[in-house]
């Protein structure tokens, strides 16, 4: 499976977890979550380190339960999750 078709099933599962709205692999969101208000993070967003990775996928669960979906499906595929929270 190419990492396109990867993503996509991933993307669909997610999308079925918590909603199309709350799901994104836009360049612009992807990446606004690669980095926080944390001045090693910010300077890295410069170009000078290699602390910023952007996500593949930022999904935005509600819930408890969507959390719980969230993790699930990351388990049942096999991939890593990040957690973010204010960005400071």
């Amino acid at each position: 499976m190419s990492s396109t078709s990867l993503f996509d099933a991933v993307e669909e599962d997610l999308v079925t977890a918590v909603g199309e709205q709350y799901v994104s692999r836009h360049n612009d969101v992807l990446s606004a979550y690669a980095r926080d208000a944390y001045p090693l993070a910010l300077r890295a967003a410069g170009g000078r380190s290699g602390l910023v990775v952007r996500p593949d996928i930022v999904v935005r669960p509600a819930t408890t339960a969507e959390v719980s979906k969230v993790v699930k499906t990351a388990l049942k595929w096999r991939i890593p999750v990040v957690p973010y929270g204010g960005g400071s």
